[in-house]
């Protein structure tokens, strides 16, 4: 694990390590916390809908433009019998990071908001905006979903950018997905079903992760070839 972690770290810069280890994290829980000032339990969406952008405009300082067919496609790593097996290991851990980052920040900020506030006020919320209800499996099962689909948000995001690798248009593709991720929000009401949506998410963000890879790996193995 060691060896595939050096290999992830070989792409990134200390400047990239520090904001998206460090940085992205703290100030998405802080956002969140700020909103739940506001708006209770709900400032875990924000967290949510928020974290893709920020992953999609880092990843412009990770392989930002690896697909795009005029930029450079690190034709140096061909002159190393390891090098695309470097990519490739560089692209699934980055892509596992991603997972636990939506993970961490959004449990974190679930447990800030909840301890700051008496459980019956919590019910109290949820039962007034409609979304979580008071059992644990069905408050457990949403907060999985927020994962989901701020994961899948922002490999989907990471995967387009990549054809650009510009910084303006990494800003729409982080907007669009902004607005993509508030429409999931729309599936909270069919809270009955929510370990179903789960599951299809699951299925639906375990495809889109291999596809990435896929297509990152093939635009890079073409080098200088219009692939």
């Amino acid at each position: 694990m060691g060896k595939k972690i050096k290999s992830y770290l070989a792409f990134t810069s200390p400047l990239y390590r520090i904001a998206v280890y460090l940085l992205v994290p703290a100030g998405m829980v802080g956002i969140g916390l700020w909103a739940g000032g506001t708006f209770g339990e709900m400032g875990v969406m924000f967290t949510a809908v928020l974290l893709p952008a920020a992953e999609i405009l880092s990843d412009g300082w990770f392989l930002g433009g690896i697909q795009n067919k005029d930029a450079v496609k690190l034709n140096y790593l061909k002159t190393s019998g390891q090098g695309m097996k470097m990519l490739r290991t560089a692209l699934i851990v980055d892509l596992i990071r991603k997972f636990f980052t939506a993970l961490g920040t959004i449990l974190v900020c679930y447990l800030f908001l909840r301890a700051g506030r008496a459980w019956d006020e919590i019910d109290i919320s949820f039962s007034r905006v409609g979304m979580i209800g008071t059992s644990a499996w069905e408050e457990g099962a949403v907060l999985l979903y927020f994962v989901l689909f701020s994961y899948l948000t922002s490999v989907l995001g990471t995967f387009f950018s990549r054809y650009s690798g510009t910084l303006w248009m990494s800003m729409v593709i982080g907007y669009g997905a902004m607005q993509f991720a508030s429409l999931c929000m729309l599936l909270l009401i069919f809270l009955n079903y929510i370990v179903v949506i789960d599951v299809f998410f699951c299925m639906i963000s375990l495809g889109v992760s291999v596809l990435a890879v896929r297509v990152a790996m093939k635009k890079a193995e073409g080098g200088s070839y219009d692939q």
